[in-house]
């Protein structure tokens, strides 16, 4: 595959998938891999408003980052920090700084539009909506094109779908939960059940206990 140039190193892209600690590194460093909710603004029911005002578009950088996971498959969280040293040193850039400002040269930050009107026409404005995306990536594996014996690796988070969130997290009012029963059609013991929410009546601000 493809090559990249930083700065004085070569590195190799490879699939994911020959990263043999793959599902530990999904596992234990999802939020590093950039596969939690990033949050852009809130919806304050307090003022019927968003706050803060969110942009017209949201920037999803690319990312590129390590593991904590060491060679035996154990997390340590020291162990990126000594690859990161390592990838710097080859480059000759001098810091980790100068090493994320060139790859910043080779990639464009893409842009998402802020979906405001299909939000608005989608929340309810009685309750406190963090509002943030999830990001679906493509993880290429990067490798020095060099002697490599401690097995060192990058791995190049490429956004290419987001998923927007409203995450409930209060309520200018009260609300009861109606728990539902579902019908069981074998008869079992156990039938499924969930809860929904229904909003009672208007009054001050509370936070709910979960976010939902």
């Amino acid at each position: 595959m493809a090559t990249l140039r930083i700065g004085n190193l070569g590195l190799r892209q490879e699939p994911i998938g020959r990263l043999d600690d793959w599902r530990k590194v999904r596992r234990v460093d999802w939020r590093n891999i950039q596969m939690g909710l990033n949050e852009v603004t809130v919806w304050d029911c307090t003022k019927q408003d968003f706050a803060p005002n969110p942009p017209n578009s949201v920037p999803v950088p690319v990312v590129l980052t390590s593991s904590a996971v060491n060679p035996l498959g154990r997390i340590d969280k020291s162990v990126r920090d000594q690859r990161y040293a390592r990838f710097v040193g080859w480059s000759g850039l001098g810091s980790i700084k100068a090493f994320g400002n060139a790859l910043a040269n080779v990639f464009s930050t893409p842009t998402i539009p802020f979906p405001r009107a299909k939000i608005l026409s989608q929340i309810d404005k009685r309750y406190r909506h963090v509002i943030c995306y999830e990001r679906f990536d493509r993880h290429i594996l990067l490798v020095p094109d060099r002697p490599n014996p401690r097995g060192d690796y990058l791995i190049l988070c490429l956004p290419e779908r987001v998923r927007w969130w409203a995450v409930t997290v209060g309520i200018c009012g009260t609300e009861r939960e109606l728990e539902h029963l579902a019908e069981d059609p074998f008869g079992g013991l156990e039938a499924p059940r969930w809860i929904t929410y229904v909003f009672t009546a208007a009054g001050p601000y509370k936070k709910l206990p979960a976010p939902r």
